[in-house]
This record gives C-alpha cells, structure tokens and sequence, in this order.
C-alpha cells in the first residue's frame, strides 16, 4: 500500500517538474519603422500591380468586370470623408426644429404724389422681432 501511495504522490511531482525545463523566453528585437508610407495628408501611390491589373495575372475573365465595378463604385477615403460631413449636417438640419428661432425684419417704403399744390413726398419704415419656441410635449420633433 505504501508503494502505491508514493507512485501516486511521485506522478504528479513528476509532471511538474517537466513543467519547469523550459527555456527562458527572450522576447525577439522589434523593428520600428523611421515614418509610415502613408501618412495622413500624403497621399499613396499606386503600385505597379495596382496600376496595371494584378488581378489580370489569375487569367480569369470574369474578374475583370468585377474589379472594374468595385473600382468604380467603391469610394475614396475623401468621398467618405464627405459624406460623413454631409450626414453631420442633416442631423444638425433636423435638429435645429427642436431649438428657438429668431427672426428681424425690417422694411422702408418711400412714395412721391403729385397734387395739386406740387410734389409731396413720404417714407415709412418698420423693424420688427421674433423670438418662437414649440415645445415638444408629445415627441412629434424627436
């Protein structure tokens, strides 16, 4: 019995002590570039392959009418750019109901007669204000 209990006890000491002949990790040097190719602002360079159809290189037909769809229809990072900017200002274009509108308004007017006694002349101005606010009670703006 108490050689089955110290096979028992020396099996998983064994199994440890595999565990501890590892090597020592030595993390491998990294290499860290000078500057990035394409940098904000900088615009990239189509490569050869990009240029000239590296996809004409897999001999198949029917890639090309795929690529040249996706080429078209596909956006640059400008046309994205826009039209993230363009959504901005629907949204501040509909957001704008739930906020106060101000409003002036001014006018002049000038008017001559002739009468009898000669040439009468008047001018009549206005300028006015407006100040409106629809609340919101039942979410009809939201």
């Amino acid at each position: 019995m108490k050689r089955y209990l110290s096979g028992l006890a020396l099996g998983p000491l064994a199994l440890l002590g595999a565990c501890a002949v590892q090597p020592v990790y030595q993390r491998p040097p990294l290499k860290i570039v000078d500057a990035w190719s394409n940098a904000p602002g900088v615009p990239s360079e189509p490569t050869a392959l990009e240029r000239d159809g590296w996809w004409t290189l897999l001999g198949d037909a029917a890639i090309d009418p795929l690529v040249a769809a996706g080429l078209a229809d596909n956006p640059t990072l400008a046309d994205a750019a826009a039209r993230v900017d363009q959504a901005r200002a629907a949204l501040t274009t509909q957001d704008a109901a739930r906020r106060p509108a101000a409003g002036v308004d001014a006018s002049l007017s000038r008017s001559r007669d002739r009468g009898d006694d000669g040439m009468t002349s008047s001018s009549s101005g206005s300028v006015g204000a407006s100040l409106s606010w629809e609340l919101d009670l039942w979410g009809r703006l939201r």
